[in-house]
């Protein structure tokens, strides 16, 4: 009676094991995702494309998987990985050793890298040098170079006005200014020459005052020229700590940049945060290299650009809950998908480079 039971019990159990696997593989399964472009997008239909989506609908048709997408934000679709209440996610995820501790990966599709967007320069050269000639920093150079040739011709004119070797002429206060800029200009004397021991005094002195005067203006001209010339503020990942940098929760530059004690300015998407340094709310949005190239080229190529900078390389992956069974037939296939040329078609229609 007991062996019975016992065989019973075992008979129950390979059933019980046999239609839950065949219940997991049969089920509908809940594919979340979020809004990455070119990875994961919706179209004018409201449906949902991209590399990442046309990955995964190629391997759920081999694998003969029903499933439905489900819109999440970065922040939630990790958390219901974590929690179990969505099956697979898919979008551009990389895999990080804080996920790893929640979820499975299967093996990387995609590699890329954190770049950073900036605002794009639209002026040319001239105008940036014409408003910087126009600024109240030059304004105030101009102001004090006339304050001080003023000084000089008063100066002169006090000693000149009553020389006793030209008593004929009347020197006025109008040709001291007239002698003191155009000693200034190196453009000579003219007709107009100290006569008087204090004019010439006065004149030497004013010829090597004048030498430094024209020094500092023909710098303050370079400054203006190199200025205009000049880089963005932020060009590089060091230079992040100078400005408000923006970006997405939870996502690896969020991650980096906290680490190197940066407070970042959030937003719900990465479009959101291209806009706002378009806009000049923000200095720079840090995010993925591919994501950006393909938001800023196609949207905001007038208004925006990538600098050179890249940085903490990533791998793209499907995540699937920790323990899956699924995990092993999606590496196959996975694999065997982004060997064939189909792959690389996919990757050439979303004008996506590796």
């Amino acid at each position: 009676m007991d062996y019975l039971i016992r065989l019973l019990i075992l008979l129950s159990s390979i059933v019980f094991i046999l239609n839950a696997s065949s219940n997991s593989e049969n089920k509908e399964l809940i594919v979340a995702t979020k809004i990455s472009p070119p990875f994961s997008f919706k179209n004018s239909k409201g449906e949902w494309e991209g590399v990442s989506i046309e990955l995964w609908k190629n391997i759920a048709k081999s694998l003969n998987l029903k499933y439905k997408f489900q819109e999440e934000s970065l922040e939630s679709l990790l958390e219901k990985i974590k929690n179990k209440e969505v099956d697979i996610a898919i979008a551009a995820l990389s895999v990080t050793a804080n996920r790893e501790k929640f979820a499975d990966f299967t093996q990387s599709y995609y590699t890329t890298n954190l770049s950073i967007v900036i605002p794009k320069k639209n002026s040319s050269v001239l105008r940036e040098v014409l408003n910087n000639i126009f600024s109240y920093e030059a304004l105030f150079v101009i102001l004090a170079i006339i304050l001080i040739v003023i000084v000089a011709a008063f100066a002169y004119w006090l000693m000149e006005r009553k020389s006793p070797e030209d008593k004929d002429s009347q020197l006025t206060f109008a040709d001291s200014v007239w002698w003191a800029s155009s000693t200034m200009t190196t453009v000579g004397y003219g007709n107009k020459k100290p006569k008087s021991v204090g004019g010439k005094i006065i004149a030497i002195t004013w010829m090597f005052l004048s030498m430094f005067l024209i020094a500092g203006i023909i710098a303050m001209a370079t400054s203006f020229l190199t200025r205009a010339q000049m880089d963005y503020f932020i060009t590089k990942q060091s230079d992040l700590n100078k400005g408000q940098i923006g970006s997405i929760k939870e996502s690896i530059s969020d991650k980096y940049l906290r680490s190197r004690h940066i407070i970042p300015t959030y937003y719900n998407s990465i479009e959101d945060a291209v806009k706002a340094v378009e806009k000049g709310e923000i200095d720079a949005f840090v995010y993925d290299e591919a994501i950006l190239r393909y938001i800023s080229d196609r949207k905001y190529s007038k208004t925006t650009k990538l600098t050179d900078a890249r940085f903490v390389p990533q791998n793209y992956s499907i995540i699937l809950q920790e323990g899956s069974p699924l995990r092993e037939k999606i590496n196959r296939k996975l694999l065997e998908f982004i060997e064939s040329p189909a792959w690389d078609e996919i990757k050439k229609r979303y004008f996506l480079k590796q």
